[in-house]
């Protein structure tokens, strides 16, 4: 990405570069003066009509949006977790540590059994057909659970599989 920062020219800057550019200096030179790209000297000369129009309403703020290239802070700042000098053991001893206290703070959640689960899937399935959502990604759930309802049995017996239900005699 090129090294001058995303800005963005205020209403009253756009119209002094009008201006600039109608009073005879080349698109060149009055971008070099504003310190925008030339593409946009010539954008922002296809929209004068607008932008005079936005002016001198008096409807639009004309110091708003001066620089968009602002820092931001996107993560939390370095603690002693991301600081390289800790050793992985020390690392793995505090995770440790906070799994036990968790496991202290709170009782085990009860197991949730087939029933419910197939109950939430069906209310699912209703509140993606009512909204036209596509449920591709519900069916994948509900083979999934499936799955792991099929697997979570168990044969009792050998004789218990070969069982069959008793034949209706007429």
């Amino acid at each position: 990405m090129a090294g001058r920062k995303l800005t963005i020219l205020p209403l009253k800057r756009k119209i002094e570069l009008i201006k600039a550019v109608e009073s005879g200096k080349k698109e060149k030179v009055v971008a070099d003066e504003f310190q925008i790209p030339s593409n946009s000297v010539s954008t922002i000369m296809k929209r004068k009509e607008h932008y005079r129009q936005q002016f001198y309403s008096g409807q639009v703020d004309v110091n708003k949006q001066q620089n968009l290239d602002q820092d931001v802070p996107t993560a939390p700042s370095a603690s002693e977790e991301m600081n390289p000098s800790t050793t992985n053991s020390e690392r793995e001893n505090q995770t440790e540590q906070a799994a036990d206290d968790e496991d202290d703070q709170g009782e085990e959640m009860p197991p949730v059994s087939d029933e419910s689960v197939a109950s939430a899937m069906e209310t699912l399935s209703q509140y993606f057909m009512q909204r036209g959502i596509s449920d591709k990604l519900l069916s994948k759930v509900k083979k999934t659970i499936e799955f792991q309802k099929v697997q979570s049995k168990k044969q009792t017996s050998l004789t218990s599989f070969f069982k069959r239900a008793p034949k209706n005699k007429q």
